[in-house]
């Protein structure tokens, strides 16, 4: 993807990420919190898949932000009525959990990449 991304020649730069869980899940709260959207994949018993992260959902707990969900456009989905998003990934204790309007399913990551514009 990120290959992909950098041919297009259209001014931006991807930023990669792969790892366990939870390091794809804080690379995803910092790049989405900067303003950058994040392409992010992953793998469930139905196989490959992905899908574009838009938004943060959580918490604030004084000065700290505690992220419990990432907001998905998902090209699988149906398009979001009323809504910024089609799906969230809910970031349970111990897996992450793909919810979209017809069910809900453990998923594992599998990486992410951020697209950033290159400074002019």
């Amino acid at each position: 993807m990120a290959s992909f991304i950098w041919e297009l020649n259209c001014g931006a730069r991807p930023i990669t990420t792969q790892g366990n869980s939870s390091a794809i899940l804080r690379f995803c709260t910092r790049e989405l919190s900067k303003g950058w959207p994040v392409i992010l994949g992953w793998r469930s018993r139905h196989g490959a898949h992905a899908a574009l992260a838009v938004g943060i959902e959580g918490r604030r707990h004084t000065r700290r932000f505690a992220p419990h969900a990432l907001l998905l456009l998902d090209p699988a989905e149906s398009e979001p009525a009323l809504a910024s998003a089609n799906a969230r990934l809910e970031l349970g204790k111990r897996k992450p959990f793909l919810v979209t309007s017809a069910a809900v399913q453990p998923v594992t990551l599998e990486g992410a990449v951020s697209i950033r514009l290159k400074p002019p």
